[in-house]
């Protein structure tokens, strides 16, 4: 549908015509003939612009002659406003000789409207038109919709990612904490354990060193038994070899003696006898 279909559908000549058909529409007990006749020219007036009107091209409408003839009937109108109130004749004898601009503007206007035949044609070509329109915005609200769905549940996948993703990072977090948590516990155990190794070792090289002195200590103290010992058999035998000696000395020094008084006696026996 054409922007002009719309100005001319919501053009405000049609309030006014109404408005005018409203006020005729009222009737009064006193009908005399120059009432009908007054009445009915209005009448058949209006039924003419109605005709008119519907048989305008809108793309075709001169809307400047439109508002004039609108702000024209809006002068007949306060005449047929009157006329419903009061059923005065005097206003409809004002209201038709107010006609005369209006109807030389609606002559104008039925120039442009087209001929019956083709009205009718133009009329289906148009309300096809409007269908063909109508299911388009029809396709197109359906498409809108369909696009808002998919759009909230991409903004739903969207937020539910983001908040996989907080989660998957909060996983991480929480997973590297807990693995350094257990580095530094496993460091820690490690430290105790190798303080612990220290410990020991230290206590069983001091064990192994106070065994050792222990018995080095006691190794030395048999020796030393045994070398006194040892010592004490070797100045027994010293004794015993220098008593021997002593007394082989003893006996030799005698034996000597022996032989040399036997020599001396010898020489002096020799001596003797020379």
């Amino acid at each position: 549908m054409s922007r002009w279909t719309d100005e001319l559908k919501e053009h405000a000549i049609w309030t006014t015509v109404e408005t005018m058909k409203a006020h005729l529409s009222v009737e009064f007990d006193d009908i005399g003939d120059e009432l009908i006749l007054e009445k009915r020219r209005l009448e058949q007036f209006i039924v003419k612009l109605l005709e008119t009107l519907n048989a305008l091209d809108s793309e075709q409408t001169p809307f400047n002659r439109l508002d004039d003839l609108n702000n024209q009937l809006i002068n007949v109108a306060n005449h047929t406003e009157a006329y419903s109130t009061t059923g005065d004749l005097q206003y409809l004898r004002n209201a038709n000789d107010h006609l005369r601009n209006p109807l030389s503007e609606l002559c104008i206007l039925q120039c442009c409207t087209l001929p019956i035949a083709e009205q009718g044609q133009v009329n289906q070509l148009n309300k096809l038109v409007e269908e063909f329109i109508s299911k388009i915005e029809q396709q197109s609200s359906v498409i809108d919709q369909t696009l808002e769905q998919q759009e909230r549940r991409l903004n739903n996948l969207i937020s539910q990612m983001t908040e996989k993703d907080t989660e998957l990072n909060s996983l991480i977090s929480g997973w590297q904490n807990q693995f350094n948590e257990a580095q530094q516990a496993k460091l820690i155990e490690h430290n105790a354990a190798h303080k612990q190794r220290d410990k020991a070792s230290s206590d069983l090289l001091e064990e192994t060193e106070r065994k050792a002195e222990e018995t080095v200590d006691k190794l030395i103290l048999e020796k030393d038994v045994q070398l006194k010992s040892v010592l004490d058999n070797t100045e027994n035998k010293s004794n015993e070899f220098i008593d021997a000696i002593k007394k082989e000395f003893e006996d030799t020094k005698d034996y000597c003696e022996e032989k040399r008084e036997e020599m001396a006696y010898c020489f002096k026996s020799a001596a003797t006898r020379c």
